[in-house]
C-alpha cells in the first residue's frame, strides 16, 4: 500500500474522514489485474481491521459511559459522519473487483458477497444512514 497504514487501530482514535480517505482513495485508484488483485485485497483487509478495530473501541467506551459527551461525540463521527463514506468506498472497491473478472476459487465466497454488496449499495442511502445513527 503506497499509503502507510498505521501499526494500530489507536492510530485512528481522534481520526477524521479526511484522515481515513486518503487510505481508501489509494485502494480505489490502485491499478487492479489478475496479479495485483490479491494484494489489493489484503492491504483493503488489513485497513478494513484496523478501522474496524478502533470503530469497535469507540462504540465499546461510549456504551460503557453513555452519559460522557465526549464519548459520544468520537462514537457519532465514527458511526454517522466517517462509517457511511467509508461503505461508499467499500462498496466501489467490490464493485471493480467484481467487474475486473478475478476469480480464484479460493475467494468465491467473498466475490459473491462483493458482487451482492455491489448491486443493493445505492449513494443516495449514504446521507439516511448517516442520519439514522444520529438517532
Amino acid at each position: 500500500m503506497t499509503a502507510t497504514l498505521p501499526k494500530s487501530p489507536e492510530a485512528f482514535a481522534h481520526a477524521t474522514w479526511d484522515d481515513l480517505r486518503p487510505f481508501y482513495l489509494e485502494l480505489v485508484q490502485r491499478p487492479l489485474t489478475e496479479e495485483s488483485a490479491p494484494r489489493l485485497m489484503s492491504d483493503w483487509s488489513r485497513l478494513e481491521e484496523l478501522w474496524g478495530e478502533a470503530v469497535a473501541r469507540a462504540s465499546y467506551d461510549y456504551t460503557r459511559d453513555t452519559n460522557n459527551s465526549e464519548l459520544e461525540r468520537i462514537n457519532l463521527r465514527f458511526t454517522a459522519e466517517i462509517e457511511p463514506l467509508a461503505q461508499e468506498q467499500r462498496a466501489l472497491l467490490a464493485r471493480r473487483l467484481v467487474e475486473s473478472g478475478y476469480h480464484q476459487a479460493e475467494h468465491d465466497e467473498l466475490l459473491k458477497r462483493f458482487r451482492i454488496d455491489a448491486e443493493i449499495f445505492r449513494p443516495e442511502n449514504v446521507a439516511v444512514t448517516a442520519g439514522l445513527e444520529k438517532l
